[in-house]
């Protein structure tokens, strides 16, 4: 906002995509990454920024300004979407509370919360199935916890199952539960 200091939240802010020339430019980063990486094959999309002092300077209705901002990201991934519609993206989002049946027709999954100690993550789990399908709903193995590797990975496998362990530093009747 003009006359008011900015505002860092994990020393970030937040992009005007209400904005066309900022779309834009999202639009060209993200296409760019893939002709210069023709490899990558997935993309996480970090929505958990907050947006502090709310304002577009390029919005003539400063009370739509959320609602734009949606818009504009929508269409950002609609062209991402359009030039490479089979690329795998997660919607990470459960802090900044992005996740919403629109943005599935865009992300082939989402990360509801970093708090991946299981026995909150059933809790957090069980909200997300009132609304959403289990498959759009990634959830990962990690050391977060004391629960045996068995029930993180039955918690963790109630969606997308994916790990963030040290493979290496599983005993090896783990490794092979694992396998």
């Amino acid at each position: 906002q003009p006359k008011r200091e900015e505002h860092y939240f994990r020393n970030q802010l937040v992009l005007d995509l209400t904005n066309p020339v900022v779309q834009d430019f999202v639009f060209k980063v993200v296409d760019d990454l893939f002709v210069k990486n023709p490899e990558l094959a997935y993309i996480k999309w970090d929505c958990n920024a907050v947006i502090y002092n709310a304002y577009s300077a390029s919005l003539k209705n400063q009370t739509h300004l959320y609602v734009d901002y949606v818009r504009g990201l929508y269409k950002v991934l609609e062209r991402i979407r359009a030039k490479y519609p089979k690329v795998p993206m997660m919607l990470c989002s459960g802090g900044g509370g992005r996740v919403d049946y629109a943005a599935l027709q865009y992300f082939t999954e989402f990360w509801p919360s970093d708090n991946t100690d299981p026995l909150e993550r059933i809790y957090i789990q069980w909200e997300y199935s009132h609304f959403y399908p289990a498959i759009a709903t990634s959830n990962h193995v990690t050391e977060w916890g004391k629960q045996p590797l068995k029930f993180r990975v039955d918690v963790a496998m109630m969606g997308k199952l994916g790990f963030d362990i040290v493979v290496h530093d599983l005993p090896e009747k783990d490794l092979k539960f694992c396998q």
